[in-house]
């Protein structure tokens, strides 16, 4: 299934209709749910989505391997959990600061996915699993966001500064 993209552009098997890459200041938001296996093999497709302003929410676990955003803080942190509820004016404010909404959360809530259109937040939806066990997960990903398929995920990583020290723990291979 596929929509328009204001308010419910739905990416599913076949290619998307949400907007292509852009380049500029354009402000986006990333919500990529789940463990930290699903946000490795989603980082290609996530990363060819960055702008200048890019901002990821994610589950906490995951918020140090989206280095390549602006910001990255927890889903739950975030207040989205709150939009269908009857209080919600501040996350409501905080999504309608970002140009473009690229999600993987509330696809398969469609109380959510009304909620966002009834409110023209410029959401774009995306099948959070991999339906085709034929095509590699993080290709998967980057065919939803009409990229090139063939990236690996990376994980930029701190240089390590070497000490010269060594750490004695005392009794630690006692039996009791």
């Amino acid at each position: 299934m596929t929509g328009r993209w204001a308010g419910n552009c739905m990416a599913s098997r076949r290619r998307s209709n949400c907007p292509r890459k852009l380049k500029g200041a354009l402000k986006r938001l990333l919500i990529r749910p789940g463990a930290i296996g699903d946000f490795i093999v989603s980082l290609p497709a996530l990363e060819w989505l960055r702008t200048d302003a890019t901002e990821v929410w994610c589950a906490s676990v995951n918020m140090p391997l989206a280095r390549f955003a602006d910001r990255a803080i927890s889903i739950a942190g975030s207040g989205i959990d709150r939009l269908l509820l009857t209080d919600a004016r501040e996350v409501v404010e905080r999504l309608r600061g970002f140009d473009e909404i690229h999600s993987w959360y509330g696809t398969n809530q469609p109380e959510f996915r009304e909620a966002v259109q009834l409110l023209e937040l410029p959401f774009c939806f995306y099948d959070a699993l991999p339906t085709d066990a034929r095509m590699h997960a993080a290709d998967y990903y980057l065919t939803q966001v009409n990229a090139p398929t063939g990236a690996s995920p990376r994980i930029l990583l701190q240089p390590l500064v070497k000490e010269t020290f060594a750490v004695l723990h005392p009794f630690s291979g006692s039996a009791k």
